[in-house]
């Protein structure tokens, strides 16, 4: 059928990256369908259209296409479509940090899901909820909503399903810094991933071993892990696998002190990041870009790939990560001498950590560290105190590492 040759070619598309062409293909096939008064094509087409500009980072469309599905679904009585759309949704809300939205459409996912008795959107969607639940970093809600996804997928025989639950629980134990259990969950991930030929997924749970091990401060065994990542996402075709993929190893030859390398990294995962049009990817790319060049004492460089960075955080309103970019501006700017600047950068620093604490920046010992520097160069009286908890906190999360 016309449908089935749209959906191949469009996945072709997707794994080169092809997105334009592929947004192409979908908006003339419902240009067709609409035509003929094909209202279910209709509909699931521009599922698809959400689902590529979700793919995208182009959220406005995204809930746009999924809104126009909704409404035929509607008109259809097609309630698996419903169900489909919700789950997209839910999805996007979630990346734009929208809990309460996030939760509301993957509810009413689930709630259609057992109306029509499909128990693998009711996998699907438990996976998600608990990973919703997993950024505001309420760990037992997630646990439980994981749990019950992985008991699904496995009396489905999902095994890429139950993959998805063991690298989210390796990722949960991972950001409570219990890294022995990380490490197992992602053992198990990769023995199901090696035993199905799941490419992809053995690149993902690669990235996070490497991951863990830089934690651990073994960064060889890291650099090991993130290159075999990289040579699978470049053999499928995964270009935002190899984008993150190039920035990690960009982190590790930094943390190797291996500067000239990691910039080398960094610029290719951002020209490919821009490429892809990956803004949130390309913020924290140049967010270790502009380290590093201050590193070098490459200060207005540095300056000019945070506030690049700041600029995107900003517009994608990631409140959270901006953290991070901030205080490389802080770090700029004390060490071109404007420690005035660098105070104020300081100040919205500890003034949005005291409102929401640490969770969801990157190196939040480091921010710390920073933010003494500036308060101990400043060398103000009403500040000491502030000075000496701000040493005290980062030297308790080194500790704890």
């Amino acid at each position: 059928s016309l449908l089935e040759f749209v959906r191949a070619l469009a996945t072709y598309q997707e794994r080169r990256g092809l997105w334009e062409d592929r947004i192409s293909l979908v908006q003339q096939a419902i240009h067709v369908y609409r035509a003929k008064g094909m209202h279910a094509e209709v509909g699931q087409s521009l599922y698809s259209l959400g689902a590529i500009r979700q793919l995208q980072g182009a959220w406005e469309e995204a809930v746009q296409a999924y809104a126009d599905a909704l409404a035929i679904s509607r008109t259809t009585g097609d309630r698996h479509l419903a169900a489909r759309v919700h789950v997209g949704l839910g999805r996007v809300y979630t990346r734009l940090s929208e809990w309460d939205e996030a939760d509301r459409h993957l509810n009413d996912a689930v709630a259609l899901a057992r109306q029509i008795g499909d128990l693998e959107i009711q996998a699907e969607t438990f996976c998600d909820l608990g990973i919703n639940h997993y950024y505001q970093a309420d760990f037992v809600r997630a646990h439980a909503r994981l749990t019950r996804a992985s008991d699904l997928y496995r009396q489905l025989g999902n095994a890429r399903g139950e993959i998805r639950c063991l690298n989210m629980f390796g990722q949960m134990a991972y950001r409570q810094g219990d890294y022995a259990a990380a490490e197992a969950n992602y053992r198990k991930s990769m023995a199901r991933c090696r035993e199905i030929g799941f490419r992809w997924g053995e690149a993902f749970v690669l990235g996070a071993l490497g991951n863990t091990y830089f934690d651990l401060g073994s960064y060889e065994a890291a650099r090991g892990f993130h290159e075999d990542a990289l040579a699978i996402c470049r053999e499928i075709g995964d270009r935002e696998g190899e984008a993150i993929g190039l920035d990690t190893l960009g982190l590790v030859a930094h943390y190797q002190q291996r500067s000239r390398a990691a910039l080398a990294y960094f610029d290719e995962a951002a020209r490919l990041q821009w490429a892809m049009g990956d803004r949130r990817g390309r913020a924290y790319t140049l967010t270790h870009l502009g380290y590093v060049l201050a590193d070098l004492d490459d200060l207005p460089a540095a300056n000019a790939a945070l506030a690049e960075a700041m600029d995107l955080r900003t517009a994608l309103d990631e409140q959270r990560s901006m953290v991070d970019s901030r205080a490389g501006l802080a770090l700029v700017a004390w060490r071109q001498g404007a420690v005035d600047q660098a105070l104020v950068h300081v100040d919205a620093i500890l003034s949005r950590i005291d409102d929401v604490g640490v969770d969801g920046i990157e190196f939040p010992a480091q921010v710390y560290l920073i933010c003494y520097r500036v308060l101990a160069a400043a060398a103000r009286p009403e500040r000491a105190a502030a000075a000496r908890t701000v040493l005290e906190t980062a030297r308790a999360l080194l500790a704890a590492r």
